[in-house]
């Protein structure tokens, strides 16, 4: 772990972590832009306000996230078993024509 000054909003912290400094740079640029986004040039608002409304924001990506992998978890087990269904059948077709094969050897 290693300490960490970012800046967000203008105001200076010290961060204890364990991530790479790019990430730690990538998260503090995203989280500027996101300060900027609420606060705009033009609205006077606490950096605490805004940081309630970033965090607000934050949380319903990573929600949208979670949902979206929720739905290609449940996309891909479908899949996989409509190609269970398909194999199933297949093998059992492979099945019918061996058995009526040997039945025309004998």
């Amino acid at each position: 772990m290693k300490n960490h000054k970012i800046e967000l909003g203008g105001k200076g912290f010290m961060i204890r972590s364990d991530v790479e400094e790019d990430r730690i740079r990538s998260i503090e640029t995203f989280l500027n832009e996101k300060l900027d986004g609420v606060t705009g040039k033009s609205q006077r608002i606490s950096f605490t306000d805004s940081l309630v409304l970033v965090l607000f924001h934050v949380a319903d990506l990573m929600m949208d996230g979670d949902d979206s992998t929720k739905k290609v978890k449940t996309d891909a087990a479908g899949e996989v078993r409509g190609l269970r269904s398909e194999i199933d059948e297949i093998q059992q077709l492979v099945q019918k024509r061996l058995e009526s094969t040997e039945d025309s050897i004998s």
